[in-house]
């Protein structure tokens, strides 16, 4: 049952928010709705997909992705208990004041909190277990019984290498969905790199940099950088741009006429 929570305004203009494409953070969003008192929730994909978009078409087959992103940027963990899966919002009490909450499901609980404590084991602030993740799916239902405990992989997020470049596939697939051009992607990679090998701090590490990557050059798209330029508040900008210059030329030719009579 979706519940009434609170998003405080520092929400809009965090660092992880900026990092982060629309669906993401709408999902996110809706997320803390779909949970229980204690940040936990049902991850059946399409339960939550079809609660946070109900008007949308988004394909199956962009689910994983986007929950690979949510966990990318904004850290929610997923995890097994008794052969069902869940996430769990790690800063769940740092912004939700719950007065009366439902009664805990102990076993529940106590598996949330072992997820996240293997999912940032050995680094304090590194980003947790991506949804579809391979290693995290080879151990679901598996754990210390009773538990629900997932045995995570251990794993430590890295400082970008001024050389790192991503995968070919994560390319192709950014070139595919915002017609973006060689040059384009280019010099948003350069800007990318520079970013993140000057950032310091909790944010400096990831797990996996071609997600970080991927939202990057979304951004970009929706801010009418790169490839086709997208609908709505960008897509507005830059007809609004498209119009001025025409009345540009339409004055220009005006002048022109007026001068041509004289």
């Amino acid at each position: 049952m979706a519940r009434i929570r609170t998003i405080k305004p520092e929400f809009w203009d965090s660092p992880d928010t900026a990092k982060a494409d629309l669906r993401t953070r709408l999902l996110y969003i809706a997320m803390w709705n779909w949970a229980d008192d204690y940040g936990i929730g049902d991850a059946t994909q399409g339960r939550i997909m079809n609660f946070a978009f109900p008007h949308d078409d988004i394909p199956v087959a962009d689910y994983p992705r986007i929950f690979a992103d949510v966990s990318e940027s904004f850290g929610v963990v997923f995890f097994s208990f008794l052969g069902r899966r869940y996430y769990v919002i790690p800063a769940w009490d740092e912004h939700q004041r719950t007065e009366k909450r439902a009664k805990p499901k102990v076993g529940l609980v106590e598996a949330a909190k072992n997820a996240i404590t293997a999912a940032h084991s050995g680094v304090k602030d590194s980003p947790t277990i991506s949804a579809d993740s391979p290693s995290l799916e080879r151990e679901q239902g598996k754990g210390n019984r009773g538990t629900g405990e997932v045995d995570m992989p251990r794993k430590r997020g890295t400082r970008l290498d001024p050389e790192w470049m991503p995968e070919q596939s994560t390319v192709d697939a950014i070139k595919a969905e915002t017609n973006a051009t060689r040059e384009e992607l280019a010099f948003q990679h350069r800007k990318f790199v520079d970013y993140w090998t000057d950032k310091t701090g909790r944010d400096a590490t990831k797990l996996a940099w071609d997600g970080t990557w991927r939202n990057w050059m979304r951004n970009a798209h929706q801010r009418g950088e790169i490839g086709n330029k997208p609908n709505g508040t960008n897509g507005r900008t830059h007809k609004l741009r498209v119009l001025a210059d025409l009345a540009a030329e339409v004055r220009e030719m005006e002048n022109n006429g007026k001068a041509l009579e004289a």
